[in-house]
This record gives C-alpha cells, sequence and structure tokens, in this order.
C-alpha cells in the first residue's frame, strides 16, 4: 500500500478505498472465463 498500514487514520480515502469492489471492470473481461469453460464443456 501506498500508506502505512498500521496508521490508517494518516491516510486519505482514496488511499485506503478497496478498489476490488469500487472500481468498475469490462462485462467481456469477467465474462472470459465463463465464455472459456463452457467452449470447454461442450467439446466444440
Amino acid at each position: 500500500p501506498a500508506y502505512e498500514p498500521n496508521k490508517p487514520g494518516q491516510a486519505d480515502s482514496e488511499q485506503r478505498r478497496n478498489r476490488a469492489v469500487t472500481d468498475m471492470i469490462e462485462p467481456g473481461s469477467a465474462m472470459k472465463p465463463f465464455t472459456i469453460a463452457k467452449a470447454l464443456d461442450s467439446g466444440k
């Protein structure tokens, strides 16, 4: 992290936010594993 984890109060909210749940990703990127799994499952 770009801040001292033992002193979270000194970091601003931008540094402390959880990017895994707050940032948007493209739907295609999230769907690729499901598309590949379906293709492997169907044998095509």
